[in-house]
């Protein structure tokens, strides 16, 4: 499963949701080249492993209050 973070809140429900399945964090932003190219990849990762893996994509530019994570590169994942 992918979902789109938009606040910390939705952040914080999602992974306090997932339960026993791995939580991917992805930290991009839409003007990011190689955030582009992985995009692919993610997503098929997502698809197939849905029942195990949920994958949050979070935009670094629409969702500021996650600094807390000190994104300094793109993309980036955290597990």
């Amino acid at each position: 499963m992918k979902v789109s973070v938009k606040s910390k809140e939705d952040f914080s429900n999602y992974l306090k949701s997932a339960g026993r399945k791995l939580v991917i964090v992805d930290f991009y932003a839409n003007w990011c080249g190689p955030c582009k190219k992985i995009e692919g990849i993610v997503e098929e990762l997502a698809n197939a492993h849905s029942d195990d893996v949920i994958v949050l994509k979070v935009n670094v530019d629409e969702c500021e209050e996650l600094t807390d994570y000190n994104v300094s590169s793109m993309p980036q994942f955290f597990f």
